[in-house]
């Protein structure tokens, strides 16, 4: 039986230009050559191990410092190598690879040929389409480099979210919405908390963070989302902090949480918010949210 090489297959790929390979990271061929070695913003990716080459400089004592993606690449993904995540990352990288393939094919006809007009129009429209996505990922990358300035306790708290036993690292997909407006907040978290019990284990079971965004190409069992409207400048900090708040406490103690709202008839489970008659808030997740607002 023939086999063709690893290298053979991967030069296929790069001969078309393209350059983001398993879990969106992109190829970086000059530490091991071509299609071995991964890198991202926080790691570099050995293919051959399924595991990080120089130690990760966040310490968790229940992980090896050259682990990834939790032991498990097949369910978890983690394309920068940290865990507050751009929600525009995927979906660019598919926008990106669909021009450059327009582009491509167009640069192969003359204007002459039949196809030429309708491949001008599709190259014109894939890249509106790629600028439009890259506008709101650079909108949200700005919120997030802002954010982790100015409060970067907080942003590594985030950034270093795991779920309550500590088996799954759980990511925060920020994107920005410009008709989000809740009224005091501009800003919204969409939590999905799931429990898969495990009888006869010490933990009793794992939880889990599901978020399916179709349309941002994210399909995840560890995700969150944090959405700010951009509109408002001067409240894009304060409502980041608000919704990492409710983020932080939802997902760091889910079953207290849930105890707390079927005890209180589930009454704010969506808002996050309960005030009494004195005006005191009184869900959980609402005043961990109003602690980091007013920390921010």
């Amino acid at each position: 039986m023939q086999t063709i090489s690893n290298q053979r297959y991967m030069q296929s790929y790069y001969n078309g230009g393209y350059r983001y390979f398993f879990n969106g990271q992109e190829a970086d061929n000059e530490v091991l050559g071509e299609g071995v070695s991964l890198t991202s913003e926080f790691w570099q990716y050995d293919t051959r191990l399924g595991r990080r080459w120089n130690v990760d400089p966040v310490f968790k004592e229940y992980e090896s410092p050259y682990a990834c993606f939790a032991g498990n690449p097949v369910r978890f993904a983690d394309p920068r190598g940290d865990s507050v995540i751009n929600g525009y990352s995927n979906r660019l990288s598919s926008a990106e690879e669909a021009m450059r393939q327009s582009e491509r094919f167009l640069n192969n006809l003359s204007q002459s040929d039949e196809q030429y007009l309708s491949a001008k129009q599709d190259y014109d429209d894939k890249t509106a389409s790629y600028y439009r996505i890259k506008r709101l990922y650079d909108i949200a990358q700005n919120i997030m480099t802002d954010f982790k300035e100015h409060s970067p306790e907080m942003y590594n708290k985030l950034n270093h979210l795991r779920s309550p036993n500590g088996v799954v690292d759980v990511d925060v997909f920020v994107f920005v919405n410009y008709n989000l407006n809740n009224g005091t907040y501009t800003g919204q978290s969409e939590i999905e908390h799931y429990f898969i019990e495990h009888p006869g284990s010490v933990s009793g079971g794992t939880h889990y963070f599901f978020l399916f965004d179709p349309k941002h190409d994210i399909f995840s069992t560890n995700g969150v989302k944090l959405t700010i409207n951009p509109t408002y400048s001067d409240q894009i900090g304060k409502s980041f902090a608000h919704e990492g708040g409710h983020i932080h406490y939802e997902v760091t103690d889910p079953v207290g949480y849930a105890k707390w709202l079927k005890e209180n008839g589930n009454q704010s489970a969506k808002s996050g918010h309960l005030k009494n008659k004195d005006g005191k808030e009184m869900n959980p997740s609402g005043q961990r949210a109003l602690e980091w607002e007013n920390e921010y």
